[in-house]
């Protein structure tokens, strides 16, 4: 039963991408589900990774990117940045936040071919990545919901739950509280829409109660991004774009109440921002210490000899089935002789041992039981003679 995540090391990018302790795979960093970067596309043609001080909202740059193409999104799982290209639309990027370099995963297969990935988000509560897609952004516009399972830096499955919103809505970017409860914005009329993640249901929209009175700048839209769970895990902190603005703010999706707690951040479009998480791109074998499983076939052997089968010998297919979480090939081994004869009958109890690679053992006792069959004359108990 190998896993998966095999894939990673073969990669040779652990040192490339990422540096720093490694966890497991998409764990919460923290209680609060607090943002740490934004990624940032500026006017002036310069690519950053922006260090984010949720608490206030002002940024500082942490890397200059060489990225020259949109991407979208924000799933940071530990030093990597999942991100989908706007410009072509069909793949998935990883984007280290220490070096950044970007690293190409995996062709998004479009349910039709003018979608863009346009958000995406993780769930807290079950660690799930969801991925919206965008056809076109105007009035006719259709977005879908994708569950998004990335298996390594170059496998990724996108699996299509449905259609978000109406086309009335135009649903860019999706927000997860700490409850589990999912929202979409809908920058063409200004609100917050609840949906079930599952049958994408949607509840009753809230307005968003802009500090302006006014409504979300649909040509900067890319700028409307709420991943930062706050406000007791119910609520959101992010940018949202108004007013020509895009301040960093905090959103009650119950009242649709916000309130600016941030700069703007002037020149910049706001492409990506997620709280973190942690990804596990070392062999989670390393440090293997599960012992193999061994299933007797039967606790006990039973073997009859005869003239035509004097002797047996037994093979471990014939004993058990042996299964490891990291070891396709166990090594097992026995202490008595698998070959039994007329010299060895009765019962024989014999230990099988089960070690993976990493040394771990598992030690099995069964029994053989061998008996001769006894030869045609021998059955005869009484012969009677007639003259």
């Amino acid at each position: 039963m190998m896993t998966l995540l095999h894939n990673w090391a073969r990669l040779g990018l652990t040192c490339l991408l990422l540096c720093g302790g490694l966890t497991s795979w998409a764990q919460p960093a923290n209680d609060t589900g607090d943002c740490s970067f934004a990624y940032t596309r500026s006017d002036l043609n310069r690519n950053s990774i922006l260090q984010l001080d949720v608490a206030t909202g002002t940024t500082t740059e942490a890397t200059t990117v060489t990225n020259t193409n949109n991407l979208f999104g924000g799933v940071l799982l530990d030093s990597l940045l999942i991100l989908g290209n706007l410009d072509d639309g069909d793949r998935l990027y990883a984007l280290s936040v220490n070096t950044g370099l970007v690293q190409p995963i995996d062709t998004f297969t479009k349910t039709v071919a003018a979608e863009r990935i346009s958000d995406l988000v993780v769930n807290p509560v079950d660690e799930k990545i969801y991925a919206v897609s965008t056809e076109a952004f105007n009035s006719n516009n259709v977005e879908r919901l994708y569950e998004v399972v990335i298996e390594s830096l170059d496998s990724a499955r996108f699996e299509l739950i449905g259609v978000l919103g109406t086309t009335a809505d135009i649903a860019i970017s999706v927000a997860i509280d700490g409850m589990g409860n999912a929202y979409y914005i809908d920058v063409a009329n200004s609100t917050i829409v609840p949906f079930d993640l599952q049958t994408l249901q949607a509840g009753a929209a809230v307005p968003l109660l802009l500090p302006n009175n006014g409504g979300l700048d649909f040509n900067t839209s890319q700028r409307i991004k709420l991943d930062c769970r706050g406000m007791g895990m119910t609520g959101f902190r992010g940018f949202l774009a108004y007013g020509g603005n895009a301040p960093f703010v905090e959103v009650d999706p119950a009242t649709g109440a916000v309130m600016e707690i941030g700069p703007s951040l002037v020149f910049v479009n706001i492409y990506a921002i997620s709280a973190g998480y942690s990804l596990n791109l070392s062999d989670p074998c390393d440090d293997d210490t599960e012992v193999p499983t061994v299933d007797l076939l039967a606790p006990t052997i039973n073997i009859v000899l005869s003239d035509d089968e004097p002797s047996v010998t037994l093979t471990v297919d014939d004993v058990a089935t042996i299964t490891d979480n990291c070891d396709d090939d166990v090594m097992v081994t026995f202490d008595a002789d698998l070959t039994f004869d007329g010299g060895r009958t009765g019962t024989t109890t014999i230990n099988l041992t089960a070690t993976d690679a990493s040394g771990n053992d598992t030690i099995v006792p069964f029994d053989v039981v061998v008996v001769t069959s006894p030869t045609a004359l021998s059955c005869i108990s009484e012969l009677n003679v007639s003259l």
